[in-house]
C-alpha cells in the first residue's frame, strides 16, 4: 500500500478549495465553504484516502494555481465536483434535439473520456468538437464550460481551450 499524502486539502463538495494542507493550516479549516455553503471534506467519501493537497514546496515545481484532483489516488472515484460536472453535462447532452440517440451516446463517451489522458483523448476530442458544432450555440458554449472543469491539460490542448 502506497503512504498517504502528507498535505490533504480541504474542499467544497463543489470543488471550492477551502485550505490547500489542512494539516499545516488547520486553524483555517472550515465546515462550510464560505463561497457556496456547501460542506467541505479533506477525504474521498468512498475510501476515506486523503485528497491531494499542497505541499510547502509547491511554488518550485512552477506547476500553477492548485487544481483539485478530478478522480480519488486511491480508489478511482470521481470527487463530488467531478460527478456533478459530468452528470450536468450528460445532462444537458440528452436534453439536445438536434443530436441523434446515437451522437448522444457517443458524446457522452466523449466527455468521460476527456477527464483522463488516454490513447483515446485526441479521438474523443475530435468527437467532442464535432457533436458541439450540431447543439445549439448556448447549450454549447454552457457544455463547453462543463468539460473545461474537469478536462485534463491534454484534453484541453486537444480542444483548442485554455
Amino acid at each position: 500500500m502506497k503512504a498517504k499524502p502528507t498535505d490533504a486539502a480541504q474542499l467544497c463538495l463543489k470543488g471550492h478549495l477551502i485550505v490547500g494542507s489542512i494539516q499545516r493550516d488547520r486553524d483555517f479549516g472550515a465546515p462550510f465553504c464560505e463561497e457556496c455553503g456547501s460542506p467541505t471534506i479533506t477525504s474521498c467519501q468512498k475510501c476515506d484516502w486523503p485528497i491531494r493537497g499542497v505541499s510547502p514546496t509547491a511554488w518550485m515545481a512552477n506547476s500553477g494555481p492548485y487544481r483539485p484532483p478530478r478522480f480519488c489516488g486511491e480508489c478511482g472515484t470521481p470527487f463530488p465536483w467531478t460527478k456533478t460536472a459530468l452528470d450536468a453535462a450528460k445532462s444537458l447532452t440528452d436534453e439536445q434535439d438536434g443530436l441523434t440517440p446515437d451522437e448522444k451516446a457517443e458524446l457522452k463517451t466523449s466527455i468521460d473520456d476527456l477527464t483522463s489522458d488516454t490513447a483515446v483523448t485526441p479521438v474523443a476530442a475530435r468527437k467532442f468538437k464535432a457533436l458541439l458544432k450540431k447543439m445549439a450555440p448556448q447549450a454549447g458554449e454552457i457544455l463547453k464550460a462543463l468539460v473545461l472543469s474537469i478536462a485534463t491539460g491534454e484534453a484541453k490542448r486537444h480542444l483548442g481551450l485554455p
